[in-house]
């Protein structure tokens, strides 16, 4: 990997996850081995505020022609500023960006693990998870298809039926909720939509309502190779498997029983395959990225992770490297 990002411990906030994406939809991957957090994130998802109101100024036009005419400008100015604060009432901020939801993949971490690493490729935007344990490598990869939104998780073991995970979507904590993205968390203890969660034969759903009734959600399936998959109440569950393949639309305004109806039945359309969905995708993606190159003089460099870099930046040594790197 020449370009991207290289870690050596999960992300504990979401500004440090390892963001994926099509330009429309996105997740980003934290990286934890044995409760994985991927928040689902699609563009057209705000937490909209109540439209605001605006009274009517009109009664106080005539005095401030009769100011400005006078020459009056800067109190003129000042006048209108605040006879409009008096008669706003409503939102005083932008509305707060609101992730959809969360896909969590809890997994047993096969004993002892040991190097571990989480990297994003710039050039294939994938990211990836891996680590060992009892002579066994595990690696998460994902990415979301510049083809058709797909949101793409797969789950390898180098050793057969070494894949226990219970997956589910669920919704994104109250912290952060509707702020990831705003510049500021948004605090509050609760969140600002109802929601459900379900599991099909071969699948997940997950669905959101605000109180005004716009709806929006996310349809699974999940593929497994090897070992066995059991439908929970809201989640599934596989056991001692090779290979767990997750595809995964999301919608965003639409009515949320035909919507999740439609997509399922357009997950079923896709491949099963990892590595043609990814090809697809790549095959997109790549020239995007290659569209523009920059030539800092470092030439090849050895592979180091980012905080060892950022470790090296800190001590005053050469920050070419790191740009390299990103």
């Amino acid at each position: 990997m020449k370009r991207g990002l290289c870690m050596e411990q999960p992300a504990l906030r979401w500004q440090d996850a390892l963001p994926v994406g099509s330009g429309s939809v996105g997740a980003l991957v934290f990286g934890h081995i044995c409760e994985e957090v991927i928040t689902l994130n699609h563009e057209g998802l705000w937490h909209r505020s109540p439209r605001p109101r605006l009274d009517s100024i009109a009664d106080q036009i005539p005095h401030l022609r009769e100011m400005l005419l006078q020459g009056d400008y800067a109190g003129g100015e000042v006048f209108l500023t605040e006879h409009l604060a008096d008669a706003y009432f409503g939102a005083k901020r932008p509305e707060p960006y609101q992730p959809l939801c969360d896909l969590q993949v809890s997994m047993d971490a096969g004993g002892t693990f040991q190097e571990y690493s989480r990297t994003l490729d710039f050039a294939s935007g994938t990211a990836h998870v891996e680590w060992s344990a009892a002579g066994c490598r595990y690696k998460r990869s994902c990415f979301v298809s510049r083809e058709n939104d797909t949101i793409v998780l797969r789950v390898q073991a180098s050793q057969p039926h070494c894949i226990t995970a219970r997956l589910a979507l669920v919704p994104t904590g109250p912290r952060g909720g509707a702020g990831m993205g705003s510049g500021h968390d948004v605090a509050r203890t609760e969140l600002p939509f109802a929601y459900r969660s379900g599991s099909e034969a071969d699948g997940l759903t997950f669905l959101g309502q605000y109180p005004d009734g716009r709806e929006f959600g996310a349809v699974a399936r999940a593929f497994v190779s090897g070992g066995q998959a059991t439908a929970e109440k809201t989640a599934f569950l596989v056991e001692e498997a090779d290979e767990i393949l997750v595809v995964i639309r999301l919608f965003v305004d639409e009515s949320g029983d035909s919507a999740q109806r439609d997509l399922y039945q357009e997950l079923r359309n896709l491949s099963q395959s990892y590595d043609d969905l990814w090809a697809d995708h790549v095959q997109i993606h790549r020239p995007l990225f290659e569209r523009l190159q920059l030539n800092l003089g470092t030439g090849d460099l050895p592979l180091q992770t980012n905080e060892e870099l950022l470790a090296t930046v800190n001590r005053g040594g050469d920050a070419g490297p790191l740009l390299q790197r990103m």
